[in-house]
C-alpha cells in the first residue's frame, strides 16, 4: 500500500509536469511572473520569483536563491518529501498535516532580530545567502527553540548554512 507521503510526492511532480496553466493571481502572481513561467514551466521559480518581490531582490539574487533552493528533504529516517512550490491552482497538499511537511517555507538562518541587534541593514537580514527553504513543520518547529537548542537539531535541514553567512 502506497503512503500518504507517497501520494503526494507523486502528485508534486504530475503538477510539475502538468500545471495549471491559466492566468490567475494566485497562482502566478502578476502577469510577469506567469509570462516568466510560461518561459520556463517551473513552479519553483515562481515560488522563488514571489520571495524575490517581497524582498525586492534583483535577477541575480533570485538566480542565486533558485540555485540554491532543494526540490525536496529527507527526514531523519530518510524519506524524502517532495517540496510543492505550486501556489494557488498548482497547491497540491492542502491538508493540514500534509501541507506541514511538503509546504516550503523560507527561513532567515541568522535570525532577522539577532541581525538588527548586530547591525544588519534590511538588504543583508533578507539576502538569499541568510535565508534557506525548509519545510513548514522545520520552522515551525525552529521557533520553539533558543538559538543553541536548534542548531543542535538543524542538521535535519540539507546544506544548513549557518557557518556560510
Amino acid at each position: 500500500m502506497i503512503s500518504r507521503r507517497e501520494q503526494i510526492n507523486e502528485a508534486i511532480v504530475t503538477q510539475k509536469a502538468n500545471p495549471y496553466t491559466g492566468n490567475v493571481d494566485n497562482t502566478y502572481l502578476n502577469d510577469n511572473v506567469f509570462k516568466e513561467f510560461v518561459k520556463h514551466r517551473d513552479l519553483k521559480r515562481v515560488y522563488v520569483t514571489k520571495l524575490g518581490l517581497k524582498y525586492r531582490w534583483s535577477e541575480e539574487e533570485i538566480q542565486l536563491m533558485y540555485d540554491k533552493t532543494p526540490d525536496s528533504w529527507e527526514t531523519a529516517s530518510g524519506k524524502v518529501i517532495n517540496f510543492d512550490f505550486g501556489l494557488g491552482e498548482n497547491k497540491v497538499a492542502v491538508d493540514g498535516r500534509d501541507e506541514k511537511y511538503h509546504q516550503p517555507h523560507h527561513d532567515h538562518i541568522h535570525p532577522r532580530s539577532l541581525g538588527k541587534q548586530d547591525g544588519w541593514d534590511d538588504a543583508r537580514i533578507n539576502h538569499p545567502n541568510n535565508i534557506q527553504i525548509t519545510s513548514n513543520i522545520q520552522n515551525v518547529m525552529k521557533r520553539d527553540f533558543t538559538l543553541e537548542e536548534w542548531l543542535d537539531v538543524a542538521p535535519t535541514i540539507p546544506d544548513l548554512m549557518v557557518d556560510k553567512i
